[in-house]
C-alpha cells in the first residue's frame, strides 16, 4: 500500500525536479545566462584597466617631465598664469584653440540587475508538483468510482 502511495506522487516530484533544474541551469543566479553577462562585464572592466593604466603611464611621464626638466615647469607654470620678474603677460584671442585637457578615463555605470526569479523558479516547480499530484488524485477517484 504504501508502495503504491509513493509511487502516485514520484512522477509528480520527478517533474516538479526537472523544471526547477532546466530554470535554474539557463536563468538562475548561476545560470549560463548570469555567466554571459559576468563575462561581458568582465571584458568592460578589463578595457577600462588597460585604459586607466595607459593614463597612468602618462601621468608618470608628465610628473617626471615636471620634476625634472626646466623648460617644461617653465611652459606649465605659465599656462597656470604665473610669470617671470622680466616677463609681460600678453592676452590673446586665439579662436578655436583650447587648453589641453587631460583624459582621466571612463566611468563605468554597470547596471544593477535584479535579482535572478529564483523564488519564482521554486514556485513553478512547487505548482507542477501539485498540479500532478492533484491529476494523480483525480485519476486515481476516476479509477474507483469506475471499480464499484
Amino acid at each position: 500500500m504504501i508502495n503504491m502511495i509513493t509511487m502516485k506522487y514520484y512522477w509528480p516530484l520527478m517533474a516538479a525536479l526537472i523544471i526547477y533544474t532546466v530554470l535554474s541551469f539557463f536563468w538562475g543566479k548561476t545560470g549560463i545566462q548570469s555567466i554571459i553577462e559576468m563575462e561581458r562585464v568582465r571584458s568592460q572592466l578589463e578595457l577600462n584597466l588597460n585604459e586607466l593604466n595607459q593614463i597612468n603611464n602618462q601621468l608618470n611621464e608628465d610628473l617626471g617631465s615636471l620634476s625634472s626638466d626646466p623648460e617644461r615647469i617653465a611652459i606649465q607654470s605659465r599656462n597656470l598664469g604665473y610669470i617671470q620678474d622680466n616677463e609681460r603677460i600678453l592676452f590673446m584671442n586665439l579662436n578655436g584653440l583650447s587648453a589641453s585637457k587631460m583624459n582621466v578615463g571612463k566611468i563605468l555605470h554597470l547596471e544593477q540587475k535584479m535579482e535572478k526569479p529564483e523564488q519564482s523558479f521554486k514556485w513553478i516547480a512547487f505548482i507542477t508538483f501539485l498540479s500532478g499530484s492533484l491529476l494523480a488524485f483525480i485519476s486515481d477517484r476516476k479509477k474507483e468510482i469506475i471499480n464499484q
